[in-house]
């Protein structure tokens, strides 16, 4: 969002904010009018994010080159010069060049560069030819967000070739191209562009609250700055906003005012045991606050929770832990850049390992693991070493980061072989 000279300019961005949190548009609102100052701060896993995002761009770029597709490039350059960065894209679209790169839109107050634009062969204003717009994610799935700036580029696409695309495509961190059927999503979007619109005009009163886009805002340290001096509910850990307001509607509207209420208030459409929860947990907040150490309470177990909803620890157990980062590849999620550690329980020690999954080494040490339990432990099935990878991924019970694999079940066994020498 951003005022250039009377005119407020808005992108898709800002839209895509709307849907994740209505406070975020009036901050960018209020920095766009010059009535506040986005704070200054390095966010690493925004940057991260920035950073595949534009490799996974540039190298889907060099996949279309590589293939021979003439690729024509406009950009917004040095100077980002939205209005002569749209003229060019409107001549390139009139020339019927077969790719467009970074072409910019300017159209009704809205701004925006798809990431591509792909020429097929639809009879339009322009002549027997039209284009459908190509724009790289770096998720591994669609998400409205994503339809919705698919949406903006191709009406606004539409107004240059006097013909609404049917069909917008998605290229995924996986590689793999997603189409997008337009007329399933443009009522939704012309709604919550009219909604944005609104609020952009009225600029109703708003406050902030946590969501999946706090990781990656500008301006989260400001927003956990107003929740420390409200001593906001929002601090309460695993507290939801529809809590929060069912508190707020019984007067408790501060941390501190939930671990000082009563045990035995009732909060309407709230079970007893939840407010009990919560409440329990803001009495330990409070107390690790004043004491300036960390306090905590011992809970007794509970069949089927915590740790209590493992089976049973015995002899010939395997235990696998996979650690990673969903972004180092994302084509190939978790595989590269990932520590696989393994534990095998034996009659009366452990063994343990751990490497990079895809390596030799790694492959050789999960089979001597396993082969050692086998001769360690009474009972335990022979495995099949060659068998063994592909009955871990259909075995493994996973809980949370780590699974735990139980002796009782079998190993594949090999095929027998018939005396002629095949497999039976």
């Amino acid at each position: 969002m951003q005022r250039v000279g009377s005119q407020l300019l808005c992108s898709p961005l800002d839209l895509a904010g709307f849907i994740a949190c209505e406070h975020l548009t009036q901050l960018e609102l209020a920095v766009a009018l010059g009535e506040g100052r986005r704070p200054a701060f390095e966010n690493a896993y925004a940057d991260l994010i920035r950073r595949k995002g534009e490799e996974h761009e540039r190298a889907f770029l060099g996949e279309l080159r590589a293939a021979g597709h003439a690729v024509t490039q406009v950009g917004l350059g040095e100077g980002r010069d939205f209005q002569a960065a749209a003229r060019a894209t409107v001549e390139a679209i009139r020339d019927g060049v077969p790719y467009l790169y970074q072409a910019v839109f300017l159209a009704d107050g809205w701004r925006g560069v798809a990431d591509f634009l792909e020429r097929v062969e639809r009879p339009s204003a322009l002549g027997p030819w039209s284009y459908e717009v190509l724009d790289t994610k770096l998720a591994r799935h669609p998400g409205p967000e994503h339809a919705l700036q698919l949406a903006f580029y191709s009406h606004a696409l539409g107004q240059i070739r006097r013909l609404e695309p049917q069909t917008a495509h998605l290229i995924l961190g996986t590689r793999e191209r997603v189409p997008i059927r337009l007329p399933d999503v443009s009522a939704y979007y012309r709604r919550l562009r009219r909604s944005f619109e609104a609020a952009v005009t009225a600029r109703p009163n708003t406050a902030p609250y946590p969501c999946e886009y706090c990781s990656l805002c500008d301006f989260r340290s400001s927003c956990e700055d107003r929740w420390e001096r409200e001593d906001h509910l929002v601090r309460v850990a695993s507290i939801r906003r529809d809590q929060i307001v069912r508190l707020a509607a019984k007067g408790i509207a501060t941390l501190t005012a939930l671990a000082e209420s009563p045990p035995d208030i009732r909060i309407p459409k709230m079970p007893p045991q939840t407010f009990e929860g919560l409440q329990e947990q803001a009495a330990l907040q409070v107390r690790t606050r004043r004491a300036g150490e960390i306090a905590y309470e011992v809970r007794p177990p509970e069949d089927g929770r915590g740790f209590a909803a493992l089976p049973p620890r015995s002899p010939g157990d395997l235990v696998l832990d996979l650690e990673g980062h969903p972004f180092f590849e994302p084509a190939r999620g978790l595989r590269r850049g990932q520590v696989v550690g393994w534990l095998v329980l034996l009659a009366n020690a452990a063994s343990s390992y751990a490497r990079r999954p895809r390596s030799r080494r790694s492959a050789r040490a999960r089979r001597w693991s396993v082969a050692h339990a086998q001769r360690t432990v009474p009972g335990l099935p022979k495995p099949n070493c060659r068998a063994v990878s592909a009955w871990v991924r259909s075995q493994w019970v996973f809980t949370n980061q780590s699974a735990t694999c139980r002796p009782s079940w079998r190993w594949p066994r090999r095929p027998a072989r018939s005396a002629a020498g095949g497999t039976a």
